[in-house]
């Protein structure tokens, strides 16, 4: 259990991400990003329980998980009071995330089964949607999405005056293609939601959809130095992530009167 692990959060479309080697958590809200180090016991606690969503961790293997991690816990009143901690950590990071952590009252500690896998969400997102242009629109600009991201694993990774960018000259036709397919989607969406331009779910909408269009387009930059490989996970992981937010606000316009 050494590599990150991503849930996300379909009521205020929240990722989380907790990577157990670094001890970091790191939280995608709309359009910014928190993180903080976690202490060894936290990192340990949260791992689990992202590990064995939507499963429950028994009191005793997470008295163990704190036991090994040099904290005395001999007991389940003892465990009660280092999940409180723990909740109360989350609490003071970002105001109620607390509210993941459950417990199973007599068998152990579980995430609140809101929270679930990135394709899972995504897909949930999608076949629950009452209009079939909107459902049929948000699979063909995931289907966009894929296919700009295989093109961007054909770009070599550049440094620029901007930082680090793809060199897309050998593939900016197809780009072109993939743009212009973008914005027949969009205009499939616009039109079947009926929503007053002013309003908050379509102006956010409009802001998840200006990020994916510039994701397609493939010309994000990353102000720092990165590998070919770390930039293909951060473009998934972004990715995904603004389609997941793209398809909660769609679905919240569907419902709304």
């Amino acid at each position: 259990m050494t590599h990150p692990k991503q849930l996300y959060d379909p009521r205020n479309a929240t990722s989380y991400t907790v990577d157990r080697q670094t001890m970091v958590l790191r939280l995608d809200l709309d359009d910014h990003t928190k993180q903080t180090r976690l202490k060894p016991a936290f990192a340990a606690l949260l791992g689990a329980l992202f590990f064995r969503h939507p499963g429950v961790v028994p009191y005793k293997t997470l008295i163990t998980l704190l036991t090994e991690s040099n904290l005395s816990c001999p007991d389940e009143t003892r465990l009660h009071r280092k999940i409180s901690d723990l909740k109360a950590f989350l609490k003071s990071f970002v105001p109620n995330t607390e509210d993941i952590i459950c417990n199973v009252r007599g068998v152990g500690y579980s995430l609140s089964l809101s929270l679930k896998e990135p394709d899972l969400a995504a897909s949930d997102l999608t076949q629950t949607l009452q209009n079939p242009l909107l459902k049929d629109a948000l699979q063909n600009i995931q289907e966009l999405l894929a296919a700009a991201f295989q093109l961007g694993q054909t770009c070599p990774l550049i440094k620029s005056e901007e930082g680090f960018i793809l060199q897309r000259k050998a593939v900016h036709q197809d780009i072109d293609k993939l743009l212009a397919q973008f914005e027949q989607q969009k205009e499939k969406l616009f039109k079947a939601l009926h929503h007053h331009a002013a309003d908050f779910v379509w102006m956010r909408i409009e802001l998840a959809l200006a990020k994916l269009k510039t994701y397609i387009g493939l010309v994000r930059i990353s102000d720092f130095a990165i590998t070919k490989k770390q930039w293909a996970d951060w473009d998934a992981h972004e990715t995904k992530r603004v389609f997941e937010e793209l398809a909660h606000f769609v679905k919240q316009a569907d419902q709304d009167p």
